[in-house]
């Protein structure tokens, strides 16, 4: 990657990615969330675990679920604290569980869940390349402008997918994140 057209490049295709597997575990945790089942919730945190054959990504992934919840329960009070603490003592720990899980306490609609996860999860790998690259801040925002336009741009029916839906085909990424793993100098800590 030499350019703000390279990551473009693979935004898309992590884009593609996520609306296949992370949105529709945000999707079922936001409506076993919402419906109070509990049961569903724990299935689908294992079932991340399964789904993430990288362990790296799937420890990142814990941690980033696990830092969301503990950053947002001191924001709120009431019955949202309560619930959120609640969610806390279960221990579903998965990003995209947590995420959706959150979102339906907070009563945000699926469509602010869905679209605020995918902006934000591309707008850190922006940020990641921003260092490593180096991207400039310009040519930085130039990439989110565009990330944010093609998903305004190019709706999809995230509402129909199901577990059965979920897929993700991406050996290039795969591979890339087992030699992360064992890098002698690492670009970036997860």
């Amino acid at each position: 990657m030499k350019s703000g057209k390279d990551v473009l490049k693979i935004l898309h295709v992590q884009l593609d990615t996520m609306k296949n597997s992370d949105v529709i575990f945000l999707k079922e945790a936001f409506y076993a969330m919402k419906n109070n089942e509990v049961e569903a919730l724990r299935h689908l945190d294992q079932y991340y675990t399964a789904f993430k054959l990288e362990e790296e990504l799937a420890i990142a992934s814990t941690k980033t679920g696990r830092s969301l919840l503990t950053g947002i329960i001191p924001l709120y009070t009431g019955k949202t604290l309560e619930a959120l603490t609640h969610l806390k003592k279960l221990k579903i720990s998965h990003y995209p569980v947590i995420y959706g899980a959150i979102t339906s306490i907070l009563d945000l609609s699926l469509e602010d869940a869905v679209y605020t996860y995918l902006y934000s999860s591309l707008s850190n790998l922006v940020y990641v390349s921003s260092r490593i690259i180096p991207l400039g801040q310009v040519e930085s925002q130039k990439v989110l402008a565009s990330i944010r336009d093609g998903m305004l741009n190019q709706p999809f029916d995230y509402e129909s997918l199901t577990l059965n839906d979920i897929s993700s085909f991406t050996p290039g990424l795969q591979l890339a994140s087992l030699k992360h793993e064992t890098l002698f100098s690492r670009l970036c800590m997860s």
